[in-house]
């Protein structure tokens, strides 16, 4: 199955992971709404020579609400807006918390309920969040306000797939690991990269995500790092 004819919210509009998983959706036949910030659209749309670029603030419902304007004809949501963060619970500081669910949850939530009347009235996409490894493993120490935050990721959008009709879904992608991005370069820089996941992985992930058939829905979808070795 390919994506030719269908128009795809993508969120996260100038990060890494977006430009890869919109590199995939643009092969497979996708057009593209790219949302982000300021002019970080626009310029996601410059490096990947296709796309409409949309800024919106999706840090806070009515910031989300603005997309209503402009995803006329979307059947599906890809959401790669998220941040890592680490501290220790008992050196948390004031904000911290929020910060965090703030770009890994509630952006999520925000943008599903702008879009959700959109997406209903084609009801054979599907909407994409990213979690984290940790979540499936119970893990986290060092980062559990991150690892709380995917947590919640994930049990919204299962409990979002049982609220929603037709054949529209929706679906949790989990990097097992990390991904190989220019930020976790510079940020792990003994680290060596080759045992990362890469980026086009995860975004071939989203693309199988989205062109499941019509039969079978997939709710989880695991990506491990390579095989030491």
């Amino acid at each position: 199955m390919t994506l030719s004819g269908k128009t795809i919210v993508l969120t996260g509009a100038g990060g890494s992971l977006a430009h890869s998983v919109g590199q995939a959706l643009l092969e497979a036949g996708a057009e593209l709404l790219l949302v982000g910030r300021g002019d970080r659209p626009q310029q996601a749309r410059d490096r990947l020579g296709a796309g409409t670029a949309v800024n919106a603030d999706l840090s806070t419902l009515e910031g989300a609400l603005t997309l209503r304007e402009h995803i006329s004809g979307a059947s599906s949501l890809v959401h790669t807006v998220g941040a890592f963060s680490m501290q220790r619970v008992r050196e948390a500081q004031p904000g911290q918390l929020e910060r965090v669910m703030s770009a890994n949850f509630y952006s999520l939530v925000y943008t599903v309920q702008a879009c959700l009347p959109e997406l209903e009235k084609h009801g054979e996409g599907a909407i994409v969040g990213i979690s984290a490894g940790q979540v499936v493993r119970g893990e986290g120490a060092g980062a559990a306000f991150y690892t709380a935050s995917k947590a919640a990721l994930s049990g919204f959008l299962g409990a979002l797939d049982l609220e929603l009709g037709g054949n529209l879904s929706a679906s949790v992608l989990y990097p097992m690991g990390a991904f190989d991005t220019p930020a976790n370069r510079r940020d792990m820089p003994g680290v060596d990269p080759s045992s990362w996941i890469s980026p086009r992985d995860l975004a071939e992930a989203v693309v199988f995500l989205l062109t499941r058939g019509r039969q079978g829905r997939v709710r989880e979808l695991s990506v491990y790092p390579p095989r030491a070795g």
